[in-house]
């Protein structure tokens, strides 16, 4: 294990300046949450065209809609799995590519039971990009070994001393589901850790 020094964290961040880098960070990060849900907000307003040209009723739309939160479920699980086991770059790019094919794909939709399929497959709704974007969960996980986690079973990071992590990175991976209480949870049992210690 490499030499530990102590690192005032508060210090370094304060002092470092906003790069471009991170300016263009921020800006992708503000049009891919203006541009989120776009594909099922957009089918409120044209449902009933759509209905008069497939000759359907308005309320056959509700699989769609339903379809949508399965498919949604659904990947949270797989891709979670697969982020862990192929890395969450390659998991990401490859779910980005597949959601942006998918939602194309469902404009070319001739019947409701293929637009269902399609909105069932791309297993995005209206709000999930910008869930994620709070719940940062899986990079800096709880563990054992320095060899498979970032910090010890009580927050503490390997390599630094002192610097704690009590939040959604500490979870082993995206647990696809609010983690609020687990978070609370997290949080209370280092901080009583923590307060133990001194």
């Amino acid at each position: 294990m490499a030499n530990s020094k102590d690192i005032d964290v508060a210090a370094v961040i304060n002092d470092s300046g906003i790069s471009g880098f991170q300016f263009v960070i921020f800006a992708v990060c503000v049009l891919i949450i203006m541009c989120d849900g776009f594909d099922t907000q957009a089918l409120a307003y044209v449902a009933s065209s759509i209905a008069a040209e497939w000759k359907l009723s308005p309320g056959s739309f509700g699989p769609v809609f339903a379809a949508v939160l399965l498919g949604s479920m659904a990947g949270a699980f797989a891709f979670g799995y697969l982020a862990d086991r192929f890395g969450r770059k390659r998991t990401l790019l490859l779910c980005v590519i597949w959601f942006g094919l998918l939602n194309v794909g469902s404009a070319f939709a001739s019947s409701i039971e293929s637009f269902t399929q399609a909105m069932d497959s791309a297993g995005w709704d209206s709000g999930r990009l910008a869930l994620f974007s709070f719940h940062i969960m899986g990079t800096a996980r709880l563990g054992s070994s320095p060899k498979t986690s970032a910090t010890k079973p009580d927050g503490e990071t390997w390599e630094v001393r002192n610097l704690f992590v009590m939040d959604g990175s500490s979870f082993p991976s995206a647990s696809g589901v609010n983690p609020m209480i687990t978070i609370e949870a997290i949080a209370h049992r280092n901080a009583l850790a923590l307060a133990a210690r001194t």
